[in-house]
C-alpha cells in the first residue's frame, strides 16, 4: 500500500503539500491573532468581551500549524536520499531502468546521489585476473562520504547495481550502523517492484551453527577450499563444482537459500527466484555467516568463491564481514562468471587480494 501511494504522490510532492498546508495555516494563525488583538484592545468606553468563535478558530489553526510542521519534518526524514551505486562493464546493459526500478525508488525519496562508473574490465585484466581493487576502494569511499554528509535524521536508501564480487568489496566501506539506512534491490522486471530491507549486525547472532557440510571433488587438481553460493537460480551443483575444479579446489561448501525462502517464476523463458525484502535480509545474514565460518575453518588453505546472488545480498554480506573484523579477503579468490563466454575469472576487489593469477594448483 505504501509503495502504491508513493507511486501516485512522489516524496518531493508530499513535502511540498505539507509546506503549502503549513503556510496556509500560518497565514490563518496570523489573521486570527490580529482579530484577537483587536478584541483585547477595545475602543474607549467599550467593555472587553471575548469572541469565543475567534478564540476557538485561533486554537484550531495553531494546532494545524504544529501538526503541519511535524508532518513535514517526518515526511522529509522518511523520504530521505537515494544513494545509487552502480559499476558495470562498458557495454553492459543497465537492467534497472524500468518504471518499477530506480525511477520508482527515486520517487520515494527527496533526492538522489549517484556513484556510477563504467570501467573497461578487459583492460583491467592482467594474467586472467580482473583487478578492480582501486576502483572498488574509490567507489566505496565515495559512497561512504555521501552517506556521512547526509542530513541528520535523514533516511538513506542504498541501491546497488554491481557485479557480486565488487558489491562484496564495496559493502565493507559503508558506515550503516550509525544511520537509518536500508538496502534497495532494484527490480529488473516490469511487473515486479523493488524490495528493501534494513541490515543489522544482530541478525548474525544464532547463525554460528549453520550447517555447511562439505563435499570432496573427484579428481581434484589442487587442495583449495571452494564455496558455491547459489541463490538466484536453480543451478545444478555439478555446474558450480566444475567451475571450482578448474581452480584447484578439492573441498566444496554449498550455500543455498533456506527452505521456503524465495518464489520461483519464469521470466522470458528462464527460471528466476524473486525475494521479498525480509527474505533478502535473511539471505544476506546466511551468506555472511556462512562465508565467515568457512573462512575461519580454512587454516592455511586458500578459499575460492563462486556465487549467484542478489546485489543487495552481496553488498550487505560485505558489510557484515567488515563488522565481524575478519580478514576475509587475504587468501580468498572471488570468481566472476561471464555467461556469454562461459568463462570464470578471479576478480581482485581489495588491496589484500593476491594479484597473482589463480592457477589450477594450490599454493
Amino acid at each position: 500500500m505504501r509503495k502504491a501511494l508513493s507511486s501516485l504522490v512522489t516524496a518531493p510532492k508530499r513535502v511540498a503539500l505539507a509546506d503549502s498546508a503549513t503556510a496556509i495555516a500560518v497565514a490563518l494563525v496570523t489573521a486570527s491573532l490580529a482579530l484577537l488583538v483587536e478584541d483585547l484592545l477595545p475602543k474607549p468606553g467599550e467593555r472587553y468581551e471575548p469572541s469565543w468563535p475567534r478564540v476557538s478558530f485561533f486554537a484550531v489553526v495553531l494546532v494545524l500549524v504544529v501538526v503541519g510542521r511535524y508532518v513535514r519534518r517526518k515526511a522529509r526524514e522518511a523520504a530521505g536520499t537515494l544513494v545509487s551505486i552502480q559499476v558495470l562493464d562498458e557495454g553492459m546493459a543497465d537492467r534497472t531502468r524500468g518504471e518499477n526500478s530506480r525511477t520508482a525508488a527515486q520517487k520515494r525519496t527527496m533526492s538522489i546521489r549517484t556513484v556510477h562508473r563504467w570501467p573497461d574490465l578487459a583492460a583491467s585484466t592482467v594474467d586472467g585476473v580482473i583487478d578492480v581493487a582501486a576502483l572498488c576502494a574509490e567507489v566505496g569511499r565515495t559512497a561512504e562520504l555521501l552517506i556521512n554528509t547526509a542530513q541528520d535524521n535523514e533516511r538513506i536508501a542504498v541501491a546497488p547495481n554491481l557485479l557480486w564480487p565488487m558489491a562484496l568489496g564495496v559493502g565493507g566501506y559503508l558506515p550503516l550502523a550509525e544511520f537509518d539506512t536500508c538496502f534497495v534491490e532494484l527490480s529488473t522486471q516490469d511487473r515486479r517492484e523493488s524490495e528493501e530491507f534494513v541490515p543489522g549486525r544482530s541478525t548474525l547472532e544464532g547463525l554460528s551453527d549453520i550447517d555447511l557440510a562439505p563435499s570432496e571433488l573427484a579428481e581434484p587438481t589442487g587442495n583449495r577450499i571452494g564455496v558455491a553460493v547459489t541463490l538466484t537460480q536453480d543451478v545444478h551443483a555439478g555446474t558450480s563444482e566444475a567451475r571450482l575444479r578448474d581452480f584447484g579446489v578439492r573441498t566444496v561448501h554449498h550455500i543455498v537459500r533456506p527452505a521456503g525462502v524465495g518464489t520461483a517464476e519464469m521470466v522470458n523463458g528462464r527460471p528466476q527466484i524473486h525475494f521479498s525484502g525480509a527474505e533478502l535480509h535473511v539471505l544476506a545474514s546466511v551468506v555472511a555467516a556462512g562465508l565467515a565460518k568457512i573462512k575461519q575453518s580454512c587454516g592455511e588453505r586458500e578459499l575460492v568463491v563462486t556465487a549467484q546472488m542478489p546485489k543487495t545480498v552481496a553488498l550487505a554480506a560485505g558489510w557484515y564481514l567488515a563488522q565481524l573484523g575478519l580478514n576475509f579477503y587475504r587468501g580468498t579468490y572471488l570468481l566472476h562468471y561471464t555467461p556469454q563466454d562461459d568463462v570464470s575469472s578471479p576478480m581482485r576487489v581489495k588491496e589484500s587480494h593476491d594479484p597473482r593469477p589463480l592457477n589450477s594448483e594450490s599454493s
